[in-house]
């Protein structure tokens, strides 16, 4: 089941091409143009799924992010140091 955004006229989106602007809604039709003039027509069925998409793979990698690894810092003058 897809979740359908919410779209507003004029409001600012972002899918795999780029930033575009919701020209109009009449249904589930929607024109939308990006930031380098193209536009087209497209579903909000369509746009609401590559975004949740998108935000799916964000989430992905948010969780799978793991921290660097830590380096253990060198012994002055190449020294090492003996526990007993």
């Amino acid at each position: 089941m897809i979740n359908l955004v919410a779209f507003e006229i004029g409001e600012q989106y972002e899918n795999r091409k780029g930033k575009y602007e919701v020209l109009e809604i009449e249904g589930d039709d929607m024109r939308i143009r990006w930031d380098d003039g193209d536009e087209i027509s497209t579903s909000v069925t369509m746009q609401s799924h590559i975004l949740n998409q998108i935000r799916e793979h964000l989430e992905r990698l948010a969780l799978n992010k793991t921290p660097p690894p830590v380096k253990k810092a060198a012994a002055p003058n190449g020294w090492h140091r003996v526990v007993r």
